[in-house]
């Protein structure tokens, strides 16, 4: 069997697939330019998109009781966003932003 080049990827979980699962994944996949602190998903907020970063950092981001806001984790070309909704949970539970 033939096997088509993968395009190239900067995200190091799409560049780890093995080429099937990839081939399987790719029609999915739909490259987007993010502005900076632009909101990706509300706290408790419906999470339609899984982000894998090419480039630059995603924050998320927790509110205290008292309404402080704290970032609790960076998510870079290594990792991905939208781990939840993978999972079946359709609510984020971070306000994510890039």
């Amino acid at each position: 069997m033939h096997e088509q080049p993968r395009p190239p990827t900067h995200n190091r979980i799409l560049a780890a697939l093995p080429q099937e699962d990839y081939a399987r994944l790719a029609p999915h996949l739909t490259p987007v330019n993010l502005r900076h602190g632009e909101v990706l998903y509300e706290t408790g907020g419906h999470m339609e998109h899984v982000f894998f970063p090419t480039s630059g950092m995603i924050s998320l981001v927790c509110q205290t009781p008292s309404g402080t806001s704290i970032e609790v984790g960076l998510i870079g070309r290594e990792g991905m966003a939208g781990i939840s909704r993978v999972l079946g949970v359709d609510k984020s539970p971070h306000y994510t932003m890039d």
